[in-house]
């Protein structure tokens, strides 16, 4: 009886010890996302990547390849090449995300919304009717948690005025994008960097329109966020003076216009010097 006991002390010791080891493991992979993301915001790229296919492997080994976590990172690791402009790397990661998502969580949860948000986005310039209807779906089932006023709703009105835009119905675009502008200011403040990310948008139409001083007037605020926020050795803002230089030739404003070029080129080869590129940069809920 004696040999029975201890033998099963032993094999209760021996169990929890796996947990406790497989626990670890689980919170080691969790953390291997959390110090992904830091590095993307540090605009450490390459260094948040690796860490990221890292811990998809780390995860698939320890809960599966159907897993939420694992739909997560694939979803982070998309996000971050697209961030790079690496739209095509970027697809197949964010299309897992949703398969795993759906199957997982369900057709109408919020992270399914996100995938399709995600999915829609990187589709946008090459498969535009199909963009439209994930992100449309993606709005569908934000309103139903959340109604009209949320600022995931503002951020699937922006995608839809893209295409809107792109496709020629520039009234309906800004009509989306003053929409999305009100809901971002009223929850989110008017600082903050989705507001900045819905101005430059609103700059873009205009421009398009030939309202030069308004599209001046929206890209100026959307410059002076992004550079509260983050300083002006940032992608954020040298995408926005990008679209300033156009706004300013449009204008014919040419002394403020050589004064901007030449700060834009400065911050660029600064940049580059650390890595990091300014194309695709975009701003995410």
């Amino acid at each position: 009886n004696s040999n029975n006991s201890n033998n099963s002390n032993n094999s209760n010791n021996s169990n929890n010890n796996k947990n406790k080891f497989r626990q670890l493991n689980e919170q080691h992979a969790k953390s291997m996302v959390k110090v992904a993301r830091f590095l993307r915001e540090m605009l450490e790229y390459k260094a948040a990547e690796e860490l990221l296919i890292k811990s998809i492997k780390k995860l698939e080994n320890l809960k599966g390849c159907w897993h939420k976590d694992v739909a997560k990172a694939n979803y982070l690791l998309a996000e971050l090449h697209w961030t790079l402009g690496k739209w095509d790397e970027a697809k197949p990661y964010c299309e897992r995300s949703l398969v795993i998502r759906e199957r997982v969580l369900g057709a109408n949860h919020l992270d399914v919304a996100m995938s399709l948000c995600g999915l829609g986005e990187i589709l946008i310039d090459s498969k535009a009717n199909e963009a439209q209807k994930m992100i449309e779906r993606a709005l569908n089932i934000r309103r139903e948690h959340f109604g009209d006023r949320h600022p995931l709703i503002a951020r699937c009105l922006q995608d839809l005025a893209l295409i809107a835009d792109n496709n020629g119905r520039s009234n309906e675009a800004v009509e989306l994008l003053l929409k999305a502008l009100e809901i971002r200011e009223k929850s989110l403040g008017p600082q903050h960097p989705h507001v900045a990310s819905n101005l430059e948008a609103l700059a873009s139409t205009y421009k398009l329109r030939k309202e030069y001083e308004l599209a001046y007037d929206a890209i100026k605020r959307a410059i002076d966020i992004n550079v509260l926020i983050h300083g002006k050795l940032h992608p954020s803002v040298i995408t926005c003076m990008d679209w300033l230089v156009l706004i300013l030739q449009d204008l014919k404003d040419y002394k403020q216009l050589e004064i901007i070029k030449k700060e834009v080129e400065s911050l660029r080869i600064q940049l580059a010097s650390k890595g990091v590129s300014v194309d695709g940069e975009r701003i995410d809920d």
